[in-house]
């Protein structure tokens, strides 16, 4: 296995694997598990610049998904994939540098996040229909509870407007 597509694999797993870390933090930390993971994100695909931008070349990973069918996840990061997602990590340092300290219900707004994060990733990477429609279908539900509960709860009519139209 190439240290592209080692690097690939642990830019896809950091945020996935950062979600499960438990949070002992004070209130008002600025650095918390999401942001490093972000951090740790951004710099990998720094890592991966010079292989992208000067060769113009592609990383790519393939699996199985059903044993016995052709049924294949296949993900191919290529230049305007790597711009798109280097643009995103940053949107998302922000988001989980603006999220509120962890208490009560906030940690589900870390964790939804941190989902979020993950699956935007990897449909931006998927290279076919079955893959990208699966992650559409989370990413959806991911969305809908980040909404639901990112709203305070007297606006609890508001949030299920809102997220029942996403």
């Amino acid at each position: 296995m190439s240290a592209e597509r080692i690097a690939l694999l642990v830019y896809l797993a950091l945020p996935l694997s950062a979600i499960f870390i438990p949070l002992a933090t004070r209130a008002g930390r600025t650095f918390t598990i999401g942001t490093l993971a972000t951090i740790g994100r951004i710099l990998v695909l720094l890592a991966l610049g010079p292989a992208m931008l000067s060769a113009g070349a592609a990383v790519t990973a393939h699996a199985g998904l059903v044993q016995g069918y052709p049924l294949e996840i296949l993900l191919s990061l290529n230049t305007y994939r790597y711009g798109f997602l280097v643009v995103a990590e940053f949107c998302f340092f922000l988001a989980h540098w603006m999220c509120p300290a962890p208490q009560g219900g906030r940690r589900m707004i870390r964790m939804l996040l941190g989902l979020a994060q993950g699956f935007c990733s990897l449909l931006v990477l998927s290279d076919n229909s079955v893959t990208t429609g699966a992650l559409l279908l989370l990413t959806g539900a991911v969305f809908f509870y980040l909404v639901r509960f990112a709203l305070p709860s007297r606006d609890d009519p508001a949030g299920a407007a809102i997220s029942t139209r996403m």
